[in-house]
């Protein structure tokens, strides 16, 4: 910035040059005049007769004297000040000299590489398959699985279908001999109730084939009585004969309705029969069900493993008396795992659940990258001094987002994210503290500079790029378009290309076109 040369009003005088006497001859001239003045005062009289005069007592006339020494002493300070305004270089002479001095600067080259944005949460592992493991029915543990000769213990490997173990048995032994000798005996009614169904069925058919027989028999009958009839029309018999056909005739049709009396009789008899069978039946199915409830009853003393698995939590020992009441599960997840009886977990395989803040879930989606950093390693990875990259190698496992929950919960104003391991699961323990690192967003090919390339003026992003100018170095400050923010570096979307240099250190006292120095270049690894 220009300013105007200083300049005195036309009616002051220019001052003089300031003396080059000494501070002991400017002292010395003045103690004498002083000396002198004073002598003079002391014979003054006031020019008003009628006035009293006082002569001026001599400590007050040490003070005047001090007065004055002070006023000639700032008046010559006050001279050579002016004389150094007057000599000064005018501001624009000043800005030139700033420009012409190359301050030192550090730099890095803009490169082209992956970035991630990421979001993060401290997080729970849990196995994706576990079984919580209990006994329904109260008794006395009895037996507990042997493992090379002692009993079985967390973290040992059990295979599905296995005895992990049982509460005393002997009363679901009897419930189960007494279920199944009913069912035996429902078993045997029904081989009772169909043969009597049977037998029924035989007489029905009797009955029939007698009803039949009458029939034959009375159709017999009735064709002799109607020859009869006309033998007796023609003379050829006597009255008697003819009577004795027609009695044959009426003893067949009673004989009909006996027959088929008969048969509607051997007919109900089936149909009771037939109800006796399906009664049986049905008491067979009542005694079946009975005797699966026995056996569930009884399954409810054993603990067998659901499938290979390793075991979690184990809070029973042989002699203890279990009841179920000492399960808790309306209490929090430590109690349950101290009170279930046996749990066990699949370790190959194991999720990871994170409570997200709501405005940064909203951002993540299913499939996208997940990085599980263990709690001994947190610092570091929130230090500040990682890279993307850095964060990618200190993870001890990783995965992808397999579900978000669409609902904020109520309290934490959370949503719950679960992220899938396919990485690393050897590295993970069932319950332990993690954090996760989601990216939410990646390029794989981004033109980025590091975080301290870049300065803020009225909330819009600048870098200054190094420019060459007459064989000088110097710094051009272009606007950019920023784009994705990683850990440590933020991506350029416009603004500039891949290999320029930006200054990192020394930015915050440049101006656009102001020389410098380069004093160092940075390689990143």
């Amino acid at each position: 910035m220009k300013t105007e040369d200083t300049k005195l009003p036309k009616d002051v005088q220019q001052p003089e040059a300031v003396s080059e006497n000494t501070e002991e001859e400017i002292a010395a001239q003045l103690e004498e005049e002083t000396s002198e003045s004073s002598e003079d005062y002391q014979e003054k009289r006031p020019l008003w007769p009628d006035v009293p005069w006082t002569p001026i007592a001599k400590k007050n006339r040490w003070s005047f004297s001090l007065f004055l020494v002070v006023m000639v002493i700032a008046a010559l300070l006050g001279l050579k000040a002016l004389t150094i305004v007057r000599n000064r270089p005018s501001s624009e002479e000043t800005e030139t000299v700033a420009l012409e001095a190359q301050l030192p600067v550090k730099v890095i080259q803009v490169k082209t590489e992956p970035i991630q944005e990421w979001v993060f949460s401290d997080a729970e592992v849990r196995a994706s398959r576990f079984k919580h493991l209990t006994l329904d029915v109260a008794g006395t543990v009895t037996y507990i699985k042997d493992v090379n000769g002692r009993n079985l213990q967390e973290g040992d490997y059990v295979r599905g279908g296995e005895l992990l173990a049982k509460v005393d048995q002997r009363k679901s032994d009897q419930d189960l001999n007494v279920s199944k000798a009913q069912v035996f005996e429902a078993q045997q009614q029904v081989e009772t109730a169909k043969a009597s169904l049977r037998q029924a069925q035989n007489q029905l058919v009797q009955a029939e084939a007698e009803l039949k027989q009458a029939e034959t028999n009375r159709d017999f009958a009735a064709t002799d009585l109607t020859r009869y009839q006309e033998l007796y029309q023609e003379g050829a018999i006597q009255r008697r004969e003819v009577e004795v056909k027609a009695t044959d005739f009426k003893n067949a049709q009673t004989t009909i309705s006996a027959r088929e009396a008969a048969v509607k009789s051997a007919q109900d008899g089936v149909t009771s029969a037939d109800a006796q069978v399906k009664a049986a039946q049905s008491g067979v199915s009542s005694a079946i069900t009975q005797l699966g409830r026995t056996q569930l009853d009884r399954e409810d003393t054993e603990i067998i493993a659901p499938f290979n698995s390793q075991v979690a939590h184990l809070n029973i020992t042989e002699g203890d008396y279990w009841t179920p009441q000492r399960v808790q599960p309306s209490g929090d997840y430590q109690s349950i795992t101290e009170s279930v009886p046996i749990i066990v977990i699949d370790p190959s395989s194991f999720d990871i659940y994170a409570q997200l803040p709501a405005f940064q879930g909203i951002s993540v989606k299913p499939g996208q990258r997940a990085f599980v950093i263990l709690d001994q390693d947190q610092s570091k990875a929130s230090s500040g001094k990682v890279t993307s990259d850095d964060l990618i190698k200190l993870a001890a496992a990783r995965g992808r987002v397999e579900s978000v929950s669409p609902s904020v919960s109520p309290g934490a104003r959370s949503v719950e994210v679960k992220v899938q391991i396919t990485e690393g699961a050897a590295n993970l323990q069932d319950g332990s503290n993690v954090s996760v690192w989601i990216a939410v967003e990646e390029r794989n090919e981004a033109t980025v500079a590091p975080f301290n390339a870049f300065v803020f003026r009225d909330q819009i992003p600048y870098v200054f790029v190094i420019k060459e100018e007459d064989g000088k170095k110097v710094v051009e400050q272009r606007q950019v378009a920023p784009g994705i923010e990683g850990i440590s570096k933020r991506e350029i979307l416009q603004g500039v290309t891949p290999g320029e240099l930006l200054v990192t250190d020394g930015k915050n006292r440049l101006v656009d076109g102001a020389p410098v120095d380069v004093v160092e270049t940075i390689n990143e690894r």
